[in-house]
């Protein structure tokens, strides 16, 4: 973001959204390959190019809207864009969260039923409301035999991975969305 805003100044301005948002879509979709057995330069890389797009657009995205009031609302248009991106933001975080946590219970009871694990309805509400914290699941389940602690566990890890990957292809598409809108809206300004 810091040297996003003297680039606005060299670059086309609808140029730079449209690579910031490409960047952070491309970020985002290389997390849609994150697997339990990972690289760790796939997730470096991926986090760095999503980071860069947005900070690419932030910068250039409060310009341009500042820019397009007068001067006597330019105190209004601050805070307004300011707490749009807030809630944005927020809302954005609360449903990638919503769709990874309903997609991971989902396919929690697939990976049990495809590890041939029968579980009271009990152990599976609880192992459910467990999946948030992969050490408090790990210590309900300690008491429990080795072989369906790690077929739990295994379980876990499908499912989480299964919910995150859902989370990222929502990001990829709010992006797209986003690219889309700036290029028709950006087109009719010009």
């Amino acid at each position: 973001s810091h040297y996003a805003g003297p680039l606005g100044d060299k670059i086309n301005i609808k140029h730079l959204l449209l690579t910031g948002m490409a960047i952070a879509m491309i970020g985002a979709w290389v997390m849609t390959f994150f697997r339990i057995e990972l690289n760790l330069f796939l997730i470096f890389a991926s986090m760095i190019l999503f980071g860069v797009g947005v900070g690419t657009v932030f910068g250039p995205s409060t310009s341009l809207g500042i820019s397009s009031v007068s001067r006597s609302y330019v105190g209004v248009a601050s805070g307004a864009l300011t707490t749009v991106q807030e809630i944005g933001g927020s809302v954005g975080l609360a449903l990638v969260g919503m769709v990874i946590r309903s997609m991971e219970k989902v396919q929690l009871s697939t990976q049990l039923q495809k590890e041939g694990v029968v579980l009271s309805d009990r152990m599976q509400a609880k192992i459910r409301s467990l999946l948030s914290s992969y050490e408090q699941l790990t210590a309900y389940l300690s008491h429990q035999s080795a072989e369906l602690r790690n077929q739990v566990l295994e379980a876990f890890r499908a499912s989480f991975m299964y919910g995150f990957e859902g989370g990222m292809w929502l990001c990829v598409g709010v992006v797209a969305c986003t690219i889309i809108s700036i290029f028709f809206m950006l087109r009719k300004a010009t």
